[in-house]
């Protein structure tokens, strides 16, 4: 159940769900390199970076090449921390829990 909606085991074998469905990544791992294949390139390039260490903004931009003072950067982490795939501390970050 999601939502309010509730899949029941005869809308699951429909042949258009089953064809449009994915098994749950088995391991943190797996859901990384899900999203990287779903993000934004700037997104994905930081994450592809992001491990679970904590890394400051400075190391970050190094280690992607990209400015951490360029106008995409700030929004890029952000929109990363919403989707729970970071955690931010203050201008340090990580890889969510559900990542590692």
């Amino acid at each position: 159940q999601q939502g309010g909606w509730i899949l029941t085991a005869a809308g699951a074998a429909h042949p258009q769900i089953k064809a449009n469905t994915r098994p749950a990544p088995k391991s943190g791992e797996e859901a990384r390199r899900y999203w990287i294949g779903k993000l934004p390139a700037y997104e994905s390039a930081l994450l592809t970076s992001i491990g679970r260490s904590w890394l400051s903004f400075d190391q970050l931009a190094d280690a992607t090449g990209r400015s951490q003072t360029s106008s995409a950067f700030r929004p890029a982490v952000r929109n990363l921390h919403e989707l729970a795939l970071i955690e931010l501390d203050g201008d340090r970050v990580r890889l969510s829990e559900a990542l590692r």
